[in-house]
């Protein structure tokens, strides 16, 4: 049987680490904006959290 709790642990870890890496960017309210592949917008703070 699956471990739903497992999974819920998890994500509210990952949650959190990408909520701490967006909001201390976007709060700095210093980044920038580039262009990606299809147009659409992407800051580094949206790549660092990716990546959180």
């Amino acid at each position: 049987m699956h471990n739903l709790t497992s999974d819920l642990a998890l994500a509210l870890e990952v949650a959190d680490a990408a909520d701490a890496v967006s909001l201390a960017g976007f709060n700095a309210r210093s980044f920038t904006v580039e262009r990606k592949a299809d147009k659409s917008e992407v800051t580094e703070i949206d790549r660092a959290t990716e990546t959180a």
